[in-house]
């Protein structure tokens, strides 16, 4: 039968956004992830102690 135009809008909204989000996953497991940034040094990890 014929969708009515909501309901045909929404799936084609379901649709692209799945599209869309398969298309991020495999380029997230194509592309090599960069190295995380060095951890920025904390005045505890230091040892520094309050006087």
């Amino acid at each position: 039968g014929m969708r009515t135009a909501p309901e045909a809008a929404r799936h084609y909204c379901v649709t692209r956004s799945a599209a869309r989000l398969m298309d991020v996953y495999a380029t997230a497991l194509t592309r090599p992830l960069p190295p995380p940034p060095p951890p920025s040094p904390s005045p505890a990890s230091q040892g520094v102690t309050p006087a």
